[in-house]
């Protein structure tokens, strides 16, 4: 962590810019605020630089603000990578969400064991087996992006939200429920369980598209 910055004189100029771009970008909390933590950091060491070098504390942050460069460039770059924050953050939320949707159902089909299930046929069969394997797919392509692999895809992330939702809508078909296992208290609690999970992820989605669709927003935000 960087030490005080000592300037009291040039601490205004330093703290303007910092709280315009903080009102103009959006994004995740904790991503925003390291990088106007970063961003504050290197332009209180440009301004000990320059004082260093002669100037007056306050004209310094002056100058150490003006070579940073136009307000609208700075907020444009870093709206860009705000929204790259959310969209990893989306993609990473679709591999754990998923990984733990398939968990939660494999166990409430154990418990209900017990209970017959309605045949639904070989189509029926291979759909709900291909969409396991589908939702294998998705949830590694999410976690690729959430590591920071297949950076020009980020845009597509909130799709990932789609074909997961399209995904268990296909495997939870394949289980033709009977009126037994359709109101068993494990059943409902796993259909509550997933509508909360899609809602979120439908919100995150929402965040993402709104980002990844507008990279100008933090520019425009400025004005």
């Amino acid at each position: 962590m960087r030490p005080p910055f000592r300037y009291a004189s040039g601490i205004r100029a330093i703290d303007d810019v910092i709280a315009r771009l903080d009102g103009a970008l959006t994004g995740p909390a904790g991503s925003k605020a390291r990088l106007l933590t970063e961003m504050r950091d290197g332009l209180c060491d440009a301004t000990d630089a320059l004082v260093a070098g002669g100037r007056a504390p306050a004209a310094a942050a002056e100058r150490a603000v003006r070579d940073f460069g136009p307000l609208e460039r700075l907020a444009s770059e870093c709206q860009v990578e705000l929204a790259a924050a959310q969209a990893r953050r989306t993609a990473l939320a679709v591999a754990l969400y998923q990984t733990g949707l398939s968990g939660l159902w494999s166990v409430i089909t154990a418990t209900q064991s017990s209970v017959p299930w309605k045949s639904g046929g070989p189509v029926v069969g291979a759909i709900s087996n291909l969409s396991g394997v589908f939702l294998l797919v998705v949830t590694v392509a999410a976690i690729a992006l959430a590591r920071g692999f297949g950076q020009r895809h980020l845009h597509r992330a909130p799709w990932l939200v789609v074909a997961m939702f399209g995904g268990l809508v296909s495997g939870l078909f394949g289980w033709v429920f009977t009126p037994e296992t359709l109101y068993a208290p494990p059943v409902l609690i796993g259909w509550c369980l997933t509508a909360l999970v899609i809602a979120v992820l439908c919100r995150s989605m929402a965040r993402s598209r709104a980002l990844t669709s507008s990279p100008d927003i933090g520019s425009q935000a400025i004005h």
